[in-house]
């Protein structure tokens, strides 16, 4: 039966030989340099101390693990890099794939490259059933050594990754994985654990298609780096988790690019302790040419500055470019701000949407927390410190249809409502601590309907404003 499912696996090619290690030969390095296009390096259970070098054909290096299913070929059958050299480098293949499944690929430490597997150009790469833990890039290197476990060029052609989990508890605060692509990038099945690592998940970019499903990040605490995924035409991204996750600079995460479409998205318990500075410092930013999300929660994150989620369909030049959409956007139990946050000009804003039409969603049980200001005389301009910023600049048409928001909390430590009423809005810009701020600059038609604003507070006690409005 096992004979009958390898030949199976092995039907693209008519003349492709199994090479077994150590059977036929001791190393995957032996069975390397004597396979030619097309083969199959079958590797027994065990560790293998090696330092790989792929041949510039293409081939298959698997364990038993894709025939049996047993997970102990797979967690058993180990690459180690022994922390004294990159595991795996990948000369040019001239596109033809090269494929590594059902293994452990483990300890590298790059003295000028990645750690874990490195691609120099012209391949395709499929990593399927693969663990990825504790690897170390040691010189930054700007083109091999940017990322500790998985350093692909922009000469990659086409990259495809399934049923693959990425540790790294050693130190490296690099990202874990840095793939440029021409072509497509497709991703499934993904479980990126930053628990006791100081980089971040890593960027995965194409210059042309993007697809990911079933992608789970958590407990990433990186000093300055964001991860993303994109694709310069078209991104489809479903199924995202992001949990537990905690910044102290910029973005965390950043997804979307040309054409996007999300779906099922969460976003909960992540704290961002930094600031943005030169860019905003929020959990996660979708911005794209256009963008179509539906159904996504964003929860129990807190915010020194602003965004728990930032969403942009960013405008491109083009006058035909049409007007993103979001669907069943819930976002709840979020915090934002705090006393010692000016002079932040986003300070306190949960979620921010940009030239993109909102219906069917929900933003309840958040707060606010308004900054002091540094002396009496000055005002705050906080015009953005508020549940929900919405702007919209040169758009046909903006429709905000079935939205709900309620619940949510200002907190107002230097009273700056008093300030607003004694001496007009003029004096601190704009109204403070709406649950809504809408900005209009030549949009032709703004549609607002079954809409619900109720129960949002200011200091607990005193309503407030549920909207404003800056046409």
């Amino acid at each position: 039966m096992l004979r009958i499912i390898l030949c199976l696996l092995l039907a693209t090619s008519t003349h492709a030989a199994i090479i077994g290690v150590p059977g036929e030969h001791s190393t995957i390095q032996a069975a390397l340099d004597v396979s030619a296009s097309g083969d199959t390096v079958l590797v027994e259970r065990g560790t293998y101390p090696e330092h790989l070098t792929t041949p510039e054909h293409g081939v298959t290096v698997m364990s038993r693990y894709m025939m049996t299913r047993d997970s102990a070929d797979w967690l058993d059958t180990i690459l180690d890099g022994t922390h004294s050299g990159t595991c795996v480098f990948l000369p040019t293949t001239h596109c033809e794939w090269t494929r590594f499944q059902g293994l452990v690929i483990a300890n590298g430490r790059g003295e000028v490259m990645a750690g874990g597997i490195v691609s120099q150009d012209s391949i395709c790469l499929e990593l399927r059933h693969i663990i990825l833990r504790d690897h170390q890039a040691i010189q930054a290197s700007p083109t091999l050594a940017a990322a500790s476990a998985i350093r692909l060029r922009g000469g990659v052609h086409r990259l495809t990754i399934s049923n693959m989990s990425v540790s790294n508890a050693i130190g490296d605060n690099r990202e874990n994985i840095f793939a440029g692509v021409n072509a497509t990038i497709l991703l499934d099945s993904l479980d990126f654990n930053g628990d006791g690592d100081s980089g971040c998940a890593g960027h995965f970019s194409s210059q042309d298609t993007l697809i990911a499903s079933h992608i789970r990040f958590h407990d990433y605490e990186p000093s300055s780096r964001y991860s993303s995924l994109w694709g310069t035409n078209y991104t489809s991204i479903r199924d995202v988790e992001i949990a537990d996750c905690r910044g102290n600079y910029g973005a965390m995460f950043i997804f979307g690019d040309g054409y996007s479409i999300l779906r099922n998205i969460h976003v909960h318990d992540c704290v961002h302790t930094g600031t943005g500075q030169d860019v905003n410092a929020a959990v996660l930013i979708i911005s794209s040419d256009y963008v179509d999300l539906d159904s996504m929660i964003v929860e129990n994150t807190t915010m020194r500055e602003s965004d728990a989620i930032e969403i942009e369909r960013y405008p491109n030049g083009d006058p035909n470019q049409p007007v993103g959409e979001v669907n069943h956007l819930i976002v709840r139990n979020n915090f934002a701000g705090g006393i010692d946050a000016y002079p932040h000009e986003y300070s306190g804003r949960i979620a921010s949407i940009l030239h993109c039409s909102l219906r069917n969603s929900i933003f309840t049980g958040n707060t606010t927390d308004l900054p002091y200001a540094p002396d009496d005389s000055t005002g705050v301009s906080l015009r953005r410190g508020s549940t929900l910023f919405m702007k919209h600049n040169s758009l046909d048409s903006l429709i905000i249809e079935n939205v709900e928001i309620s619940h949510n909390v200002v907190i107002d430590h230097d009273d700056h409502w008093a300030l607003i009423n004694t001496l007009g809005p003029e004096f601190v810009l704009g109204n403070l601590g709406r649950a809504l701020y809408l900005s209009l600059n030549q949009t032709d038609v703004t549609v607002i309907r079954d809409c619900i604003f109720h129960d949002n507070r200011l200091n607990n006690f005193v309503p407030e404003t549920d909207f404003y409005w800056s046409l």
